[in-house]
Protein backbone atom coordinates (compact mmCIF):
# COMPACT_ATOMS: atom_id res chain seq x y z
CA UNK A 1 0.00 0.00 0.00
CA UNK A 2 1.68 3.42 -1.25
CA UNK A 3 1.45 6.28 1.19
CA UNK A 4 -0.49 9.48 -0.10
CA UNK A 5 2.90 11.51 0.49
CA UNK A 6 5.22 9.84 -1.26
CA UNK A 7 2.38 9.90 -4.59
CA UNK A 8 2.44 13.64 -4.04
CA UNK A 9 6.31 13.45 -3.86
CA UNK A 10 7.37 11.30 -6.74
CA UNK A 11 4.02 13.34 -8.71
CA UNK A 12 6.44 16.61 -7.96
CA UNK A 13 9.65 15.01 -9.20
CA UNK A 14 7.88 13.94 -12.26
CA UNK A 15 6.64 17.33 -12.63
CA UNK A 16 10.18 19.09 -11.80
CA UNK A 17 11.71 16.56 -14.54
CA UNK A 18 9.30 17.79 -17.00
CA UNK A 19 9.85 21.44 -16.71
CA UNK A 20 13.36 20.65 -17.24
CA UNK A 21 13.17 18.36 -20.11
CA UNK A 22 10.65 21.72 -21.49
CA UNK A 23 13.57 24.26 -20.40
CA UNK A 24 15.99 22.26 -22.41
CA UNK A 25 14.15 21.58 -25.37
CA UNK A 26 13.27 25.54 -25.53
CA UNK A 27 17.07 26.47 -25.23
CA UNK A 28 18.60 23.98 -27.76
CA UNK A 29 18.88 26.19 -30.27
CA UNK A 30 19.96 29.50 -28.99
CA UNK A 31 23.57 28.53 -28.49
CA UNK A 32 22.79 27.54 -32.30
CA UNK A 33 21.77 31.09 -32.99
CA UNK A 34 24.25 32.85 -30.41
CA UNK A 35 26.81 31.50 -33.24
CA UNK A 36 25.46 32.68 -36.26
CA UNK A 37 24.93 35.93 -34.38
CA UNK A 38 28.52 35.79 -34.02
CA UNK A 39 29.61 35.20 -37.61
CA UNK A 40 27.62 38.00 -38.86
CA UNK A 41 30.42 40.69 -38.63
CA UNK A 42 32.98 37.86 -39.73
CA UNK A 43 31.24 37.65 -43.12
CA UNK A 44 30.81 41.24 -42.83
CA UNK A 45 34.39 41.55 -42.73
CA UNK A 46 35.11 38.56 -45.14
CA UNK A 47 33.40 41.35 -47.97
CA UNK A 48 35.43 43.96 -47.21
CA UNK A 49 38.22 42.15 -47.35
CA UNK A 50 37.23 40.78 -51.25
CA UNK A 51 36.00 44.41 -52.08
CA UNK A 52 39.55 45.55 -51.08
CA UNK A 53 41.42 43.19 -53.04
CA UNK A 54 38.87 44.27 -55.89
CA UNK A 55 40.23 47.64 -55.38
CA UNK A 56 43.73 47.10 -55.08
CA UNK A 57 42.97 44.64 -57.98
CA UNK A 58 41.49 47.44 -60.45
CA UNK A 59 44.67 49.98 -59.02
CA UNK A 60 47.07 47.74 -60.46
CA UNK A 61 45.42 47.33 -64.08
CA UNK A 62 44.09 51.09 -63.80
CA UNK A 63 46.54 53.25 -61.54
CA UNK A 64 45.73 55.18 -58.94
CA UNK A 65 42.83 57.43 -59.48
CA UNK A 66 41.64 58.99 -55.84
CA UNK A 67 37.95 59.60 -56.96
CA UNK A 68 37.89 55.16 -57.66
CA UNK A 69 39.54 54.60 -55.01
CA UNK A 70 37.34 56.43 -52.65
CA UNK A 71 34.54 54.65 -54.29
CA UNK A 72 35.83 51.30 -54.35
CA UNK A 73 36.82 51.13 -50.69
CA UNK A 74 33.25 52.94 -49.71
CA UNK A 75 31.44 49.81 -51.27
CA UNK A 76 33.78 47.92 -49.51
CA UNK A 77 32.99 48.84 -46.23
CA UNK A 78 29.38 48.12 -46.69
CA UNK A 79 29.33 44.33 -46.01
CA UNK A 80 30.94 45.48 -42.42
CA UNK A 81 28.55 47.86 -41.41
CA UNK A 82 25.60 45.23 -42.84
CA UNK A 83 27.57 42.35 -40.51
CA UNK A 84 27.62 44.81 -37.62
CA UNK A 85 23.99 45.96 -37.99
CA UNK A 86 22.97 41.99 -38.18
CA UNK A 87 24.66 40.94 -34.94
CA UNK A 88 23.54 44.11 -33.07
CA UNK A 89 19.90 43.38 -34.26
CA UNK A 90 20.39 39.50 -33.39
CA UNK A 91 21.68 40.12 -30.07
CA UNK A 92 18.57 41.88 -29.32
CA UNK A 93 16.60 39.20 -30.54
CA UNK A 94 18.48 36.33 -28.84
CA UNK A 95 18.18 38.43 -25.50
CA UNK A 96 14.53 38.82 -26.08
CA UNK A 97 13.90 35.27 -26.94
CA UNK A 98 15.78 33.83 -24.57
CA UNK A 99 14.38 36.11 -21.23
CA UNK A 100 11.01 34.51 -23.00
CA UNK A 101 11.70 31.23 -22.68
CA UNK A 102 13.05 31.89 -19.27
CA UNK A 103 9.75 33.51 -18.53
CA UNK A 104 7.11 31.03 -20.13
CA UNK A 105 9.30 28.28 -17.90
CA UNK A 106 9.26 30.01 -14.50
CA UNK A 107 5.40 30.76 -15.58
CA UNK A 108 4.61 27.27 -15.99
CA UNK A 109 6.55 26.20 -12.81
CA UNK A 110 4.52 28.31 -11.02
CA UNK A 111 1.11 27.38 -12.07
CA UNK A 112 1.90 23.14 -11.86
CA UNK A 113 3.64 24.11 -8.54
CA UNK A 114 0.21 26.05 -7.70
CA UNK A 115 -1.79 23.29 -8.99
CA UNK A 116 -0.16 20.46 -6.97
CA UNK A 117 -0.40 22.57 -3.75
CA UNK A 118 -3.50 23.17 -4.12
CA UNK A 119 -4.26 19.74 -4.43
CA UNK A 120 -2.55 19.00 -1.05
Amino acid sequence: MKEEGSESWSVKQNNKAQISTLYLELQKNLSTIKVIIALFPLLGLLGTITGMISVFDSMSLLGTNAKAMASGISMATIPTMAGMMLAVLGLFVYSRVKYIVSREVLLFDEKTRGFYDAKE
